[in-house]
């Protein structure tokens, strides 16, 4: 895995502390496996977030699984976001990207018209832009819109060193 892509405003840790806490603070912890999804698919679900077959829906995970299993997928995410962003990023527009690949899916933020913005250096609206994947099954769900807003700050907020 590379990471040493030029970079503005400094280099990009791949799941590095505060990316975590951001995609924890926004997922919610449960260590109980229960199913998640739209009502016609739900899907079992654990820790932060966590889907797909490696879920036992009869186990129930300890903090330091949990934690192992969320630092992989932000990692899969973050390699996912860099893999079809061709351009530099700073770090908050990686974690903000990487918070929203992680919660959408990296095939559905590859094809998303963000992508196609900041592929373009037109980085403000592509955070702009983050702000529509607020819905779930077909609805404006909340707590997505306060999750996409909080990665649209993010994302426009300027690095500091």
């Amino acid at each position: 895995m590379s990471t040493n892509k030029t970079l503005i405003g400094g280099v990009i840790v791949l799941a590095g502390s505060s990316l975590l806490a951001i995609i924890g603070g926004h997922e919610g912890y449960k260590s109980k496996p229960y199913l998640d999804g739209l009502p016609k698919k739900p899907v079992w679900t654990a820790c932060s977030g966590i889907t797909g077959p490696e879920i036992d829906p009869k186990h129930i995970y300890t903090k330091s699984e949990c934690d192992a299993l969320l630092k992989s997928r932000v990692e899969i995410a973050g390699r996912g976001v860099l893999a079809c962003v061709k351009v530099p990023l700073n770090q908050n527009q990686y974690n903000a990207f990487t918070d929203l690949a992680y919660n959408i899916g990296t095939t559905a933020f590859c094809k998303s018209s963000i992508v196609t913005e900041v592929n373009q250096f037109h980085y403000a609206e592509a955070c702009q832009r983050l702000t529509r994947y607020n819905m779930a099954g077909g609805r404006v769900v909340q707590g997505l819109v306060n999750r996409r807003e909080a990665e649209r700050k993010l994302c426009l907020t300027k690095v500091t060193s």
